[in-house]
């Protein structure tokens, strides 16, 4: 689902994420609605959601006992906007840009992005110094996209 403008800039910090988990019923539901199976929170930092790796979710009752799992991946797609303003960026304001520029390196997958931009002269490196460029990137992506 999309995230707002507002919930772009809370993700930065940290973002809560609930998830319940219903059991539907049919006629039954008319009555008492759907029975709650279990519920479980997870916070998403900002390198969890650039990463969107897959993450064990613990369920639990409301009595806290325990309910099952859920594997999730969640991550943070630039909004549709945010390439507009890239590709007219010179009639924008610069705040504008950076920050279209940051919800851009924000998703997953841009830090290859990035490694694959890189001159043809700087692809060629040894396996050692492709290592260390990839995380002297993840490093600078991590400030930026905080900012």
């Amino acid at each position: 689902f999309p995230l707002s403008a507002e919930v772009w800039g809370a993700a930065v910090c940290n973002l809560q994420l609930t998830v319940q988990v219903f059991d539907q019923r049919g006629v039954q539901s008319i009555i008492r609605g759907n029975p709650l199976v279990g519920e479980g929170k997870l916070t998403l930092g900002h390198a969890a959601l650039r990463n969107s790796a897959e993450q064990n979710l613990e369920l639990h009752s409301k009595k806290g006992e325990p309910r099952g799992s859920l594997v999730i991946r969640a991550g943070l797609r630039a909004p549709p906007v945010a390439l507009g303003i890239l590709a007219e960026s010179a009639g924008r304001p610069l705040a504008e840009v950076a920050k279209a520029l940051a919800q851009v390196l924000s998703q997953p997958a841009a830090l290859d992005a990035l490694m694959d931009a890189r001159p043809e002269a700087l692809g060629a490196m040894p396996p050692g110094r492709e290592a260390e460029v990839r995380q002297m990137f993840r490093d600078w992506l991590s400030r930026f996209c905080q900012r």
